[in-house]
């Protein structure tokens, strides 16, 4: 039986076999050959692999391209796009340090201050005589302060102008207070844990001494906690519970302070947006300057009222009076807004309603106080007026991040709860057996 031609061998000797052998051999001996010489060639020095996948691209046009980016607004691409550039061998400390800065900048201004932090240190380690060096220290400590490390600010603010600076840039957060075992503190971690307290608490702090005191209390609670895990009480259950409800917390404050940050970014274009369209968020309120007589009864006060109101003048009558006891304590002169501030009076919502809406001269009620009834005497409305954009720019700024955050935050809620979907029992009624 005759095989069909494609299922057929030719024998071993026969020259078309050896002739395609040679062929073959030839083949990949070209192919060794191609990658042994794309290999030396990525040894030698100087030889620039290309950039984004494009044969001939140099590192000057990859940075005009980065660049030419960011001037159109597409800041993440023109982040990655100089992150490319800074990648190639030609580059100079000089032109990392430039760049460094260019994208901590980029990143300051979308409020991504971790990210803006790690680019902004590069700059001075990269160059430390760069040009750019002072005003990343300024946003270095800008990042810091908004990132709630107001310590490592100040520590970066000192360092910066000190008189004497030191020649080299050190690490003071990794320098070691205490060991504990294998266990280091480090001046970043006692700063780390002032810098999570509130603000009232952190001023208790200032001081070496209290410093040093805070660093025994943590050195004992180390040594406390190593006790605790050789009896092997961290693995009892409610420990465990506990631990885990923590974690969860720190988590979610992770990721809403961190993370739902890098999804919101905020342009410098849309924070103007969102002031012009919310003018009453950011408008001085109307305010009436006042002055007072203050009694200890309402009996008093309406007494002391019904008397100037008899007068043909009462304002002027009401202000007579008060020339005569100007140093009297119970005479009260503030400034009130529709806020219900009063300055040193203190809040006092029921006396901004009764003078701002009331023209100017006597009231005809007594106004009940936190330190008296008074007799209030309107001296002079002044309205409320939308503040310029320059002077209320950061709390714009804080207040867009916020609204967009919140956005953000909900939803990602929306979205987990669609892929998680829980049972909802509050409005099931009781069970009985039976």
């Amino acid at each position: 039986m005759t095989l069909p031609s494609y299922m057929q061998t030719a024998p071993p000797d026969r020259a078309p076999n050896r002739v395609w052998l040679a062929i073959t051999l030839a083949a990949l001996t070209l192919a060794m050959l191609a990658g042994a010489t794309l290999l030396v060639r990525s040894w030698l020095p100087g030889a620039a692999a290309p950039v984004a996948g494009k044969a001939g691209w140099s590192a000057a046009q990859q940075r005009e391209y980065a660049t030419k980016l960011m001037s159109e607004g597409l800041n993440d691409r023109a982040v990655r796009a100089f992150d490319l550039y800074l990648q190639q061998p030609e580059v100079t400390s000089q032109d990392i340090a430039a760049v460094s800065f260019t994208i901590g900048k980029l990143y300051f201004d979308e409020a991504r201050y971790e990210d803006a932090l790690a680019a902004l240190y590069r700059v001075a380690l990269a160059d430390a005589a760069a040009p750019q060096c002072e005003q990343a220290a300024r946003f270095i400590v800008t990042c810091l302060e908004r990132l709630g490390r107001s310590l490592d600010a100040k520590a970066v603010l000192d360092q910066e102008t000190a008189l004497h600076k030191p020649a080299g840039r050190t690490n003071e957060r990794a320098s070691v207070l205490a060991s504990i075992g294998d266990e280091t503190i480090t001046v970043g971690d006692l700063r780390a844990l002032i810098q999570e307290m509130p603000a009232d608490e952190q001023a208790r702090f200032a001081t070496t001494a209290a410093k040093r005191e805070l660093l025994e209390q943590l050195v004992n609670q180390r040594l406390l906690a190593m006790k605790a895990r050789a009896l092997g009480l961290d693995a009892t259950p409610e420990i465990r519970k506990q631990v885990e409800r923590v974690e969860d917390q720190l988590l979610v404050q992770r990721y809403l302070t961190h993370e739902l940050a890098k999804g919101a970014p905020v342009a410098a274009g849309d924070v103007k947006l969102f002031y012009e369209a919310h003018p009453e968020l950011f408008s001085a309120p109307a305010r009436a300057q006042v002055t007072m007589v203050l009694h200890p009864t309402h009996a008093a006060a309406q007494k002391n009222l019904d008397a100037l109101l008899a007068e043909a003048a009462p304002a002027c009558a009401f202000t007579a009076s008060v020339a005569r006891t100007a140093a009297a304590s119970n005479v009260v002169a503030c400034v009130v807004d529709a806020r219900g501030n009063a300055g040193a009076f203190g809040h006092e919502p029921a006396l901004a309603a009764a003078t701002l809406v009331q023209p100017v001269g006597l009231l005809t009620n007594v106004v009940a106080t936190a330190k008296g009834y008074a007799v209030v005497n309107v001296t002079q409305h002044e309205p409320g007026a939308l503040q310029p954009f320059a002077a209320v720019q950061p709390r714009v700024e804080q207040l867009y991040q916020d609204y967009k955050q919140q956005a953000l935050l909900q939803s990602v809620l929306n979205d987990l709860q669609h892929t998680y979907p829980y049972p909802d029992h509050r409005h099931d009624g009781p069970r009985h057996a039976g």
